[in-house]
């Protein structure tokens, strides 16, 4: 239905992709890519194996094989680099043009969540083309903008497919369905007697498993699209538990249930399955990415030391290392051989777990401090950090407060007055967003047709922000802004009709 739709608006979706590319062309071309301000922390890494992949030498780093990222963003950049030589702008422009396809898809992703609702779904796009976060990371070398649109794509082929077992499902309208199959609503008086009921039902049959059959096709696509995210950031392999458990509170009969899980496990393993056999063929083990160990190690297990040793965090983050090493050595010793890099990886991550261990409440009040973060956090930060020449914001002193996270938005320190009118329109849409949001859960314990969509999706927003309490950083939201934005309009949307009226597309 919302594919007729989008046909039907192909006007409004065309001026909404011109829009949301000139906003995104003017902030890379005057602001992005003057001094290399699109480059960031990970920036480097991912260049230099981009380049190695182009150059055919494979995914290395310095002549090593390299482990510890996934390989999507990488093998996206060379794609470029082979054809532009090596050409760093020339990725990004493109990244930038998929950047603009974003509201697009948050369009038809209303429309997934809402069918009835196509005003909804244009709100919802044009602030999304409007969207700070969203501007600013589709022209910042980072996987965010590759992540979204892949992700956006699982969610309008999984949530269009999945319908939770209390829940009304609104495929097409009768008018489409009567097109599509006249038998089912024939009131004319040759439509009567027993023959006539009986090819009607077996006319419902077929017509259900042609909608069962459709629907599988396009888990297996979502599938496929969350198997392409599991390899542009190394998340996708652990969310891929959260869609088939949602599977099992669908309204499918057990048998179809089943199958769907099978499409779609099929789907993603389809797409990972050769990066986890290149890493059991060079280690041994299967796995996707070394990142968690020195994750943990140093973003969480160092603030705790910083607390029990008194220690600053440099120091701390040394501390650990000095034990890291000792660890390392001996167990080289005992097995007489050195260490590979997930072997690493696996010390480390039971180094910081030993910590949770014996800290639980410091580490909890750090994954509560780092979660707030990723709820909080404004995308602003990157402009003020910047404008401030790159100088790191001291996160993780011991000594800050609660009202200090909030402090550096609410009085930030910089002087020029346009940046400060930034962050204030910032926090004021972004309190926008979040009453709204708020106000569409209390919306949905008492309308069923949006208690639907938000039971629905309200396991992966979860997700996002609970996946954040090692660090804590906005954009590590950002793939949640689209369901934030459309769940917040509707309830404005509510608030308008209730005081004004109905109002038309």
């Amino acid at each position: 239905m919302f594919i007729e739709i989008a046909k039907k608006e192909k006007k409004f979706l065309f001026i909404l992709l011109i829009v949301s590319f000139i906003i995104r062309a003017l902030v890379f071309n005057f602001y992005l890519n003057r001094n290399k301000n699109y480059w960031q922390v990970d920036s480097n890494a991912y260049h230099k194996i981009a380049i190695n992949i182009a150059q055919n030498k494979g995914y290395v780093t310095n002549g090593q094989y390299n482990f510890y990222r996934v390989p999507g963003y990488p093998l996206f950049l060379s794609l470029f680099y082979k054809i532009f030589d090596m050409a760093i702008n020339k990725a990004l422009w493109f990244q930038l043009i998929l950047a603009s396809l974003i509201p697009i898809l948050i369009f038809l992703l209303s429309l997934v969540l809402f069918p009835k609702l196509l005003l909804l779904a244009k709100i919802a796009s044009i602030y999304s083309a409007f969207h700070l976060g969203l501007i600013l990371y589709s022209g910042f070398f980072m996987t965010e903008s590759l992540f979204i649109f892949l992700f956006l794509i699982f969610s309008i082929l999984y949530f269009s497919s999945f319908h939770l077992f209390f829940c009304r499902r609104h495929y097409f309208s009768y008018q489409d369905l009567e097109k599509m199959n006249p038998f089912l609503y024939c009131s004319s008086e040759i439509c009567t007697g027993p023959s006539f009921i009986a090819l009607e039902k077996e006319q419902e049959v077929k017509y259900e498993k042609k909608i069962k059959y459709n629907e599988c096709k396009k888990i297996f696509l979502a599938g496929i699209f969350l198997g392409m995210t599991s390899l542009v950031r190394p998340v996708g392999h652990y969310m891929i538990i959260l869609p088939i458990i949602l599977l099992f509170f669908s309204s499918d009969i057990l048998k179809i249930k089943i199958k769907k899980i099978v499409f779609l496990f099929s789907g993603w393993l389809f797409i990972v399955f050769w990066w986890l056999l290149r890493n059991w063929m060079l280690t041994g083990y299967i796995f996707f990415h070394t990142l968690p160990g020195g994750h943990f190690l140093y973003f969480s297990a160092a603030r705790i030391v910083t607390h029990t040793q008194n220690l600053s965090y440099e120091d701390s983050k040394k501390y650990l290392q000095n034990q890291l090493d000792q660890i390392v050595q001996n167990q080289e010793q005992k097995l007489n051989r050195k260490l590979n890099e997930i072997e690493l990886c696996n010390i480390r991550q039971d180094l910081a777990i030993k910590y949770f261990k014996n800290y639980p409440i410091l580490a909890i009040k750090n994954w509560i401090t780092d979660i707030l973060r990723t709820s909080l956090s404004l995308y602003s930060a990157e402009i003020v950090y910047l404008y401030n020449n790159r100088k790191e914001f001291d996160y993780f002193n011991k000594n800050r407060n609660l009202w200090s996270l909030f402090e550096r938005y609410l009085l930030p320190k910089v002087d020029s007055v346009f940046l400060r009118l930034i962050i204030w329109v910032e926090i004021l849409l972004f309190m926008f967003i979040l009453v709204g949001f708020f106000g569409f859960i209390i919306l949905a314990i008492f309308k069923r047709y949006y208690l639907c969509s938000f039971l629905k999706v309200i396991p992966f927003i979860w997700f996002f922000i609970f996946i954040g309490l090692s660090g804590g950083y906005s954009r590590m939201r950002l793939p949640i802004e689209p369901f934030l934005i459309i769940f917040s309009f509707s309830f404005w949307a509510n608030l308008f009709k209730r005081f004004f009226g109905e109002f038309k597309v």
